[in-house]
């Protein structure tokens, strides 16, 4: 009888999957069996270890190899058949999750297959390997920026799929807007102890208020003081373990007082609770 391979960390860690987000999950597919992939489900898949076989609906079989990547939309057929030593890492999208961050990725169709490609044509997929190294990161995290960090990544993926991936003409947009909300969410993080607005944000980064004010939600999940608040109660938090009183926190993390700490603190644990439960 063949001895069981002991589980990896990471096995273990996705027993079962692992829900970044509601709809976005983690799971690890390895050799014991050919699968056939069929389903509503928008599925980008990494081959983490060792290689195999896969065909789409065309039937032609394509060799994959270790840190493939390629994409399975939503009710498309594939079969995957991986050899011994195959780790298949799968990031499964339901289409109601992906509407909740980034709706307009509905309306593509995304071929993303390295395999088709040589070494030296790799760059274009190195980034989307990138965004999904983040995304996986952000996964294992527990603290409380977790859910606004991986909303983040999720959307900055998606971006990049129909950006360069995107059926038929390319999708032509610019990442400015994205990147510069992402120096506001930099900005934040160096000056949450001061007492940061939208006029501030939008004179750093030279955006209209309205702009930032309608990003925050998109790319954070949150509003632009919900995410100052919890930037702010996380570092405030952290600094709870230490001598200081729960004044001298306040006003080193940028509350006003102690008791607006306190209220903040209260609110995000019961909202930290319903998400777990949802996760559940």
């Amino acid at each position: 009888m063949k001895k069981q391979e002991k589980k990896t960390g990471l096995e273990e860690f996705l027993k079962g999957g692992q829900e970044t987000l509601p709809g976005f999950r983690f799971q690890i597919y390895r050799a014991e069996e050919k699968r056939s992939l069929w389903n509503a489900d928008f599925e980008l898949l990494f081959l983490l270890k060792g290689d195999g076989r896969v065909s789409y609906e065309d039937g032609v079989v394509y060799q994959i190899r270790e840190k493939d990547l390629f994409v399975v939309n939503g009710f498309q057929i594939c079969s995957i058949d991986l050899n011994e030593q195959g780790i298949l890492l799968s990031l499964k999208m339901s289409a109601d999750a992906i509407a909740s961050v980034h709706i307009e990725f509905l309306k593509y169709e995304i071929e993303c297959r390295s395999f088709l490609f040589t070494e030296e044509q790799q760059e274009v997929f190195d980034i989307i390997r990138s965004d999904l190294a983040r995304v996986f990161q952000e996964a294992y995290k527990n603290d409380m920026m977790q859910p606004v960090n991986a909303r983040s990544r999720i959307t900055a993926l998606l971006e990049d799929l129909s950006r360069y991936f995107a059926a038929g003409e390319r999708v032509k947009h610019s990442r400015s807007g994205r990147e510069r909300i992402q120096m506001a969410s930099d900005y934040i993080l160096q000056h949450y102890k001061e007492a940061v607005t939208l006029e501030d944000l939008a004179d750093h980064i030279y955006l209209i208020r309205t702009y930032i004010s309608r990003s925050f939600p998109r790319y954070f999940g949150v509003s632009f003081l919900e995410y100052i608040t919890q930037v702010r109660l996380a570092h405030a938090i952290l600094d709870m373990h230490g001598d200081a009183t729960l004044t001298e926190i306040a006003y080193n993390n940028g509350f006003s007082n102690a008791i607006r700490l306190r209220a903040n603190r209260a609110a995000h644990m019961t909202a930290g609770r319903q998400w777990v439960r949802r996760r559940q």
